[in-house]
């Protein structure tokens, strides 16, 4: 289980160490930076990747909700994954309803230094 100081969940905390660097805790505040933190936590344990960011929002609110802390909203929750992790939003069709749904994708760079999505 998480521990509010450390907040691992599992044992791998790639993403959690990268939030941890780029928002500290001084500076972001503490619901701030737990949120994130819980974020990136369930991108390290593959619980954000390839759901509906719908599914994906309700996980974290959980955790949010076990944790007392202060979660973003929906959208908020969608364009902070996106802004900072390699995360997009792709459109998927299944059993003839539409979907919005996290999809992990690379940045490659090529020889003239352009940057592309694969």
């Amino acid at each position: 289980m998480a521990k509010l100081n450390e907040v691992q969940i599992g044992s791998n905390k790639i993403e959690q160490i990268k939030m941890a660097n780029k928002y500290p805790i001084d500076k972001v505040g503490v619901n701030k930076y737990l949120s994130i933190q819980f974020i990136a936590a369930l991108i390290d344990n593959g619980g954000l990747v390839d759901w509906s960011t719908f599914s994906a929002h309700k996980r974290y609110m959980k955790l949010c909700e076990h944790y007392d802390v202060t979660p973003l909203n929906q959208i908020s929750f969608s364009l902070f994954v996106v802004n900072n992790f390699n995360i997009e939003v792709k459109d998927k069709k299944a059993f003839g309803k539409k979907f919005r749904v996290f999809r992990r994708f690379r940045v490659v760079q090529d020889g003239s230094r352009r940057t592309y999505k694969l």
